[in-house]
């Protein structure tokens, strides 16, 4: 069946933007608010080493118009922040997001690095905010940068996670918790299957393990709901490339689960790991039959 144009349009951003990959920077990351609108996206900024905002999370709202790349997005701060370039409202002073001086060859990617670079570098002569603080402190000394652990990692993840559920901007089909409340290591993932395909309306469960070394290493994580899917194996092993060869500390958690998301809605069979790719490229149907029969019995089970 030929996809639309809405469809096409979809994937094209999607690789555009380096979502098949996930090789995310570590000072920032991006993903998509629904899988299913690919003009709503959600930024997060790490607040860079040697500046007032070390140790920051800062999250940011990315709306693309549909003439984008032709046109820059509209990205604003959701976190409040005192910065020269940067309004009460969170609208940021910086020339490549200028209509007059947007190139189409800029992606999410560069402007949050820019916007990054900002943070350390603010432009006192271009456009600024004038208001000046209450009560003016001499500058700090900065510290020598701390050297990142998983536990601190996590924390910083969760915040970033609170604050996305606060603005109503976490994405609608993935979450996590801890499995106790003192507890940074284990985790529980839940993913609500992706509309117009056979895991529709399953909710699966995820057990996800962090490892010391943490973002380092990628975290370990598998299905323990039973899914039908040429890349996930009988005991929950995912084969999707940014949990292996493709990890970045940059990565997050709720990156991968959208990422793992993403794999239900469009499975690999160039690079599976079980007999079920056979099925998947010889009879379709009979496949989605399958899948969806699994996702009945051991997904809806609720």
């Amino acid at each position: 069946m030929e996809e639309t144009r809405e469809v096409k349009m979809k994937h094209w951003i999607y690789k555009r933007e380096g979502m098949e990959d996930g090789d995310f920077p570590s000072c920032c990351s991006y993903g998509p608010m629904s899988w299913d609108d690919p003009f709503k996206w959600q930024g997060v900024i790490f607040g860079p080493s040697g500046s007032p905002y070390e140790d920051g999370v800062f999250f940011l709202s990315i709306d693309l118009p549909q003439q984008y790349p032709s046109k820059p997005p509209h990205i604003k701060f959701l976190t409040k922040i005192f910065h020269p370039n940067i309004d009460e409202d969170g609208t940021i002073y910086i020339d490549i997001l200028e209509e007059e001086q947007w190139n189409p060859i800029q992606t999410i990617e560069t402007i949050l690095l820019s916007i990054c670079s900002l943070l350390m570098d603010p432009n006192p002569v271009g456009y600024y905010n004038t208001k000046k603080p209450k009560d003016p402190e001499k500058p700090k000394e900065p510290e020598k940068p701390k050297e990142p652990n998983a536990e601190s990692r996590m924390r910083r993840e969760l915040e970033i996670k609170q604050e996305g559920e606060y603005f109503n901007m976490s994405p609608i089909l993935v979450n996590y918790k801890q499995v106790a409340k003192n507890d940074l290591f284990r985790f529980i993932g839940t993913i609500i299957g992706p509309s117009d395909t056979p895991y529709e309306g399953g909710v699966f469960k995820l057990s996800i393990k962090i490892p010391r070394n943490y973002p380092f290493s990628p975290p370990k994580i598998t299905f323990i709901t039973k899914v039908f899917h040429p890349n996930i194996s009988k005991n929950g092993f995912i084969h999707v490339n940014i949990l292996h060869n493709d990890w970045t500390p940059g990565i997050t958690i709720e990156v991968l689960l959208l990422a793992i998301c993403s794999l239900l809605d469009d499975p690999n069979p160039e690079d599976p790991v079980n007999p079920i790719c056979i099925l998947y490229r010889e009879d379709i149907k009979a496949y989605h039959k399958k899948a969806r029969e699994w996702t009945k019995k051991y997904a809806m089970s609720y």
